[in-house]
């Protein structure tokens, strides 16, 4: 396994380095600097090879073919905005529902200290999982991790309208609940600093333009959030027990889906790269 992870890497690295090299000799060619180029920029090393037109005219000219071709490709940095946006509302989203499912007549019926001790896993998932969470980017990257994080949250919001068969079977249903806490929580502390890690390495320029505007959208995703996920749970509710009552954990996953699509468009490793020249071959992983 390990061994096929080092080749991936290297495969992967052979390719980025051929990208910029060809990217750089086009710049050479039109009779600019290839570190004036990259200069200030951070490096997109994943352009499709024959995305860039063979003539540039100028340096300037390959800025302005450079910048269309990351808007034809996504853009890494809005795609971490956005996934930050979304992964805020599916949290937000499960803290809203998971205390108006547990608590309702229609969903598991559980009393007040009973909710309470049902998120007591969650909170031990949230102190335990960040030691394991450092050696295990280190080893397969944050890009990982964050997909692992939208797995989490899949299994938890797909598992959870299923619990009320369980209801009035405590002995299988409290065995279920500490699993989707301790799940619950490996979500939140793989995809939290993942999408934190990414987005932060891969600025060079207006960092804190960037997260500024990140975390303004994420507010507004978590403001949007409990209204939407508690309005949705209620009109569900309304009229009793209705298999409705699930809409809004499979909406959360839906979501979770789009999240694991975005991640597609990001780089495997969160580079440490602060600008000038782009990073070549395996320093794209440190």
């Amino acid at each position: 396994m390990r061994r096929r992870v080092l080749l991936g890497r290297r495969r992967e690295a052979r390719r980025e380095a051929r990208l910029q090299a060809r990217l750089q000799a086009m710049v050479r060619s039109a009779g600019g600097g290839a570190d004036e180029f990259a200069h200030g920029e951070r490096a997109r090393l994943y352009l499709v090879a024959g995305a860039v037109p063979p003539l540039v005219r100028s340096v300037q000219h390959a800025r302005v073919l450079y910048a269309r071709v990351l808007y034809a490709r996504v853009l890494y940095d809005e795609v971490c905005a956005s996934a930050q946006a979304v992964l805020h509302f599916v949290v937000i989203g499960m803290a809203e529902l998971f205390p108006l499912y547990a608590s309702s007549p229609t969903g598991l019926r559980l009393r007040e200290h009973e909710v309470g001790l049902a998120l007591a896993p969650l909170a031990v998932s949230l102190f335990t999982f960040p030691f394991a969470y450092v050696v295990l980017e280190k080893r397969y990257g944050a890009r990982a991790m964050l997909r692992l994080g939208w797995t989490a949250f899949i299994v938890v919001n797909a598992t959870l309208p299923q619990l009320r068969v369980l209801r009035d079977t405590p002995a299988l249903l409290w065995p279920c609940l500490v699993v989707v806490g301790l799940t619950r929580g490996v979500g939140g502390n793989s995809s939290f600093p993942s999408i934190s890690l990414l987005l932060n390495s891969l600025l060079t320029e207006n960092l804190g333009a960037m997260n500024g505007f990140a975390l303004s959208v994420s507010s507004l995703s978590r403001a949007a959030s409990p209204l939407l996920c508690g309005s949705l749970f209620s009109a569900a509710t309304a009229g009793g027990e209705s298999p409705l009552e699930a809409l809004p954990f499979y909406l959360l996953c839906v979501l979770c889906l789009l999240g694991m699509w975005l991640s597609t468009f990001l780089p495997p490793r969160a580079s440490q790269c602060t600008g000038g020249a782009p990073p070549v071959g395996d320093e794209v992983y440190r």
